[in-house]
């Protein structure tokens, strides 16, 4: 890959000169393990009701991530043309590797009404925290944006919501031969009004999780293409305001609680 290349009709010296990225992967990749523990409780309330709650917990470890192996530390010294591998200036390295991590804990609470006199629903509600150290995408393989520590990226894995409401219900109308309504109702009546269900099914679940980012340039967003994240001074970030409104976000953030990084950091 050290060969020479063009770009825009300018010649390199080498690829990683014209900002091309190689990919490799460990070859010692580990098998990603998971474990898991749950306890449930249930209850027959009667009429026909059962509750249920449930505590589950897993930990995922090993998982693969991927980083910049030519991403050098950062250093308050200028690191503009500063690569681990001096053979691939210019360049990223996308290693795969293993030893990422996510742990989950949720609530389950339900109520459940079986099938009687022709009526059933459910309310289920779950409440999740699931954590990582990689910032998992839709093929559960993320990326580290500082290799060098890892619980930079520590947060909210942003596929499982907080918090999610899922109610359903499910009615045999009682209409038609042999029911509460119409058992006398002619043939052709019966044929179109009889033996009809009705059912309904919501989910209702907490947003998106954001991070603020700030404009401008940083060691990682120069040689990461990451996003630049400024530092929280240890004040409240939130403001408590519960005016927010996708017109106008700055509510309910607190402004004065972040800071800019140092260059270079």
């Amino acid at each position: 890959p050290f060969g020479t290349a063009a770009v825009g009709g300018s010649v390199c010296a080498h690829e990683a000169d014209c900002g091309d990225s190689i990919t490799a992967t460990n070859p010692h990749l580990k098998t990603p393990t998971i474990q898991q523990w749950n306890m449930t409780v249930e209850r027959d309330l009667g009429h026909s009701l059962v509750a249920q709650v449930s505590y589950r917990g897993s930990m995922s470890t090993q998982l693969p991530v991927f980083y910049n192996l030519n991403l050098p530390q950062a250093s308050t010294s200028d690191l503009t043309n500063t690569y681990n591998y001096s053979l691939w200036t210019g360049g990223n390295i996308n290693y795969e590797t293993d030893g990422a991590i996510q742990k989950s804990t949720s609530l389950d609470a339900m109520v459940n009404r079986k099938f009687a006199k022709g009526v059933t629903f459910q309310v289920a509600y779950t409440y999740s925290k699931n954590m990582t150290d990689s910032s998992v995408s839709n093929d559960e393989s993320g990326t580290a944006t500082n290799p060098y520590d890892r619980h930079y990226d520590w947060g909210n894995n942003t596929l499982i919501p907080r918090n999610r409401l899922v109610p359903t219900a499910l009615w045999d109308v009682p209409y038609g031969k042999g029911q509460t309504w119409g058992g006398s109702a002619p043939g052709v009546v019966n044929a179109i009004l009889g033996g009809w269900e009705l059912s309904t099914g919501i989910v209702v679940q907490s947003g998106t999780y954001f991070s603020p980012t700030f404009d401008g340039s940083s060691w990682l967003q120069v040689r990461n293409g990451a996003a630049n994240r400024p530092n929280c001074t240890g004040s409240n970030p939130y403001t408590g305001n519960s005016g927010w409104s996708w017109e106008n976000n700055s509510v309910y953030l607190n402004s004065s609680a972040f800071s800019l990084p140092t260059p270079r950091t």
